[in-house]
C-alpha cells in the first residue's frame, strides 16, 4: 500500500495488491478529502491518534467497507466522509467529535446504529439515532435501521437535512408538534414510506422533502406551515400524484407561497393534480389569482379558459415574472393566445430591455414587425 502525505495530511491511499484492510501510518492529522473514494476492496480502517479531522467524502464509495476505528482526538467530519459506505452497520463517535457535517452518512443503507460517547458535548445518540446533544435536532436516523414506524420526540424542534433519506425500512412517520422545520431532503428515498401525519406546529418542508417516496399514501399539511420547498412531493418515474397521494390542506386560507410552489413546478400532471378528488381546499387556488395573477397562466395552458380575462388583464404583471425567469415556454404561451396586445407590447420591450433579456426583446420585435404594429 502506499500513501500521498504532505504537511501530515493524508492527501492520497493507493491501493496495491487489493487489500481490504488498512492502517493509517502515525503522524498524520488530518484525512484529506477524497482520500480513500472508491476504494471498494476496503473491508476495515484504523484511524490513529493524532487525526483530528475526517475531509469530505474521505470514505466515499467504499461499498464494503464494515469497521471504522475513530480514535478519541477526532474533531470534525467532513460533508459525505462515509457516504455510500453500504456495508458499514455501526460507528462509534469519540467525545472529542465537536462538528459533524451534512450528510455524513447519505447512502449508508445498512448502517443501523451511530453511538456516541455519553461525554460527547455536541451529540448524543437514542436507540442509535444520532441528535445534536440537547435533542432538538434529528441529524441522522440510521437508514439500515430495522423498524417500520417512527414517531419524532416531543422534544424535537427540527427534523435535518437528509435526516431520514434512504430509510427503506420505514413505512410510517408521525412529526411531533413540537418540530417548527423538516430539512430539505429529510425523507427523500423512503421508498416504503406510505404514511406521514405531520402535526400542527411544522411551519417549514423543506426543498425535496418527500421527493421519490414511491409509495407514499397520504399527507396531512397543517394550518401552520407557512414554506413547502421546491420538489417537497416531487416523485419521478410516472408516479401518477393524481391517484398515489392524497394531500390535505387543513383549512381553507391555504398560504399563498405554498399554492405557487405546485402551480410552478414543470410536472406536466400539476393541472390534474390540483383539480383531483384527493385534494382539498382547491378553492384557495382560485383566490390566489387576484394576488397572483402570473399563477394562473400555467392553469391556462392546461385549458382552464375561465382565467382569461385575469391574464389578459393582468399581463404586464404576468410579463415581469416571465422575463425575469427568462420563461420561453411562457413567453410563446402568451404570445399564441394573443395575451400581447399592441396596446402592451412596447410596455413589456421596455421591462426586458431594462433586464438584459435581448432574445426576449428580439422575440417581442418580431411579434410587433409581424402583427405589424
Amino acid at each position: 500500500m502506499a500513501f500521498e502525505i504532505e504537511n501530515n495530511i493524508l492527501r492520497r491511499y493507493i491501493p496495491e495488491n487489493d487489500e481490504t484492510e488498512v492502517i493509517i501510518p502515525d503522524g498524520v492529522t488530518e484525512i484529506g478529502d477524497y482520500a480513500f473514494e472508491y476504494c471498494k476492496n476496503l473491508k476495515s480502517i484504523c484511524i490513529p491518534k493524532g487525526v483530528t479531522k475526517i475531509g469530505n467524502g474521505a470514505f466515499s464509495g467504499c461499498e464494503n467497507l464494515k469497521l471504522v476505528v475513530i480514535p478519541e482526538g477526532v474533531i470534525e467530519f467532513g460533508n459525505y466522509a462515509f457516504e455510500y459506505c453500504k456495508n458499514l452497520n455501526s460507528i462509534f463517535i469519540p467525545k472529542s467529535v465537536a462538528k459533524i457535517e451534512e450528510d455524513v452518512f447519505y447512502c449508508c443503507e445498512n448502517l443501523e446504529y451511530i453511538n456516541v460517547d455519553e461525554e460527547n458535548s455536541e451529540y448524543i445518540s437514542l436507540d442509535g439515532i444520532l441528535f445534536n446533544k440537547n435533542k432538538t435536532k434529528i441529524i441522522k436516523y440510521p437508514a439500515g435501521r430495522k423498524v417500520e414506524s417512527y414517531i419524532v420526540p416531543d422534544e424535537v424542534a427540527e427534523i435535518g437535512n437528509s435526516a431520514f433519506a434512504g430509510c427503506e425500512n420505514l413505512k410510517s412517520a408521525v412529526i411531533s408538534g413540537s418540530v417548527t422545520k423538516i430539512g430539505y431532503d429529510a425523507f427523500c428515498g423512503c421508498e416504503n414510506l406510505k404514511s406521514v401525519v405531520i402535526s400542527e406546529g411544522v411551519n417549514i418542508i423543506g426543498y425535496g422533502a418527500f421527493s421519490w417516496c414511491e409509495n407514499l399514501k397520504s399527507i396531512v399539511i397543517p394550518g401552520s406551515v407557512t414554506e413547502i420547498g421546491e420538489f417537497a412531493f416531487d416523485c419521478d418515474f410516472g408516479c401518477d400524484l393524481n391517484t398515489k397521494i392524497k394531500i390535505t390542506f387543513c383549512h381553507n386560507d391555504v398560504n399563498v407561497s405554498i399554492i405557487l410552489t405546485f402551480v410552478w413546478n414543470e410536472k406536466s400532471d400539476i393541472y390534474k393534480f390540483f383539480h383531483s378528488p384527493n385534494i382539498n381546499n382547491f378553492k384557495a387556488i382560485k383566490k390566489a389569482k387576484y394576488k397572483y395573477p402570473f399563477a394562473l397562466l400555467r392553469f391556462f395552458g392546461y385549458g382552464e379558459q375561465e382565467y382569461k380575462y385575469y391574464i389578459e388583464t393582468n399581463i404586464v404583471e404576468i410579463a415581469k415574472y416571465i422575463i425575469a425567469e427568462e420563461n420561453y415556454k411562457l413567453i410563446n404561451l402568451v404570445i399564441e393566445n394573443d395575451f400581447i396586445t399592441k396596446r402592451n407590447t412596447d410596455k413589456i420591450i421596455e421591462l426586458a430591455t431594462d433586464n438584459g433579456k435581448t432574445e426576449m426583446v428580439e422575440i417581442l420585435n418580431n411579434l410587433k414587425a409581424e402583427k405589424n404594429w
